[in-house]
């Protein structure tokens, strides 16, 4: 129902990571669309035949449903990301599995005495850098990427390059605008 058949050679893409699926799908955006609230069918002869023998279902409310699925299974919402050609919708774990997973690896890795401390603070899998950033930005919130460059002796290539990580790891969050906003730190372990 989704492919965009006129363009040879790309089929729509499901990958699986460890710690996320992302859906890759080829599409040419529609003129003054809005997501969330534009609806179209890309292939409506198809999609037609797909209502009528029971695969498809409320046209137009994917999003919607998505988002009441993640809801429902205590799971971030998907991420969707829209570009000129390619559409990508990004599901994460539910923070369940998360902690158990954190927890099981901080087991392996620190032995029963020392799980608490590694759990606790949910950064048994950061890098050096990444655990820098993240102090720095515990310490305040307000910390500026330049800030972070200076205190924490990082080149500002390799800043942009961890924050990006954290986010992509679903551990970190920008609430606002670059100046007068915040870092919030996703506590996705709580012991």
């Amino acid at each position: 129902m989704h492919k965009y058949y006129p363009e040879p050679g790309h089929n729509n893409l499901l990958a699986i990571f460890p710690d996320r699926i992302e859906i890759e799908d080829y599409w040419i955006k529609p003129k003054k669309f809005v997501l969330g609230e534009t609806k179209f069918r890309r292939n409506p002869i198809i999609t037609d035949l797909f209502l009528r023998i029971g695969f498809g279902e409320k046209a137009g409310s994917g999003i919607m449903r998505m988002n009441e699925i993640c809801e429902k299974e205590n799971t971030p919402k998907p991420k969707i990301k829209i570009r000129e050609n390619y559409f990508y919708v990004t599901f994460r774990q539910s923070y369940e599995y998360l902690k158990f997973v954190s927890r099981e690896r901080a087991e392996k890795r620190l032995g029963e005495k020392g799980v608490e401390k590694g759990v606790e603070k949910g950064v048994e899998d950061l890098s050096e850098k990444e655990q820098i950033i993240i102090k720095l930005m515990r310490a305040n919130p307000k910390i500026s990427k330049e800030q972070i460059k200076e205190r924490g002796n990082i080149s500002k290539k390799s800043v942009d390059y961890n924050i990006d990580k954290l986010k992509k790891k679903g551990l970190l969050k920008r609430i606002g605008p670059a100046k007068g906003g915040y870092w919030e730190i996703v506590e996705v372990i709580e012991e």
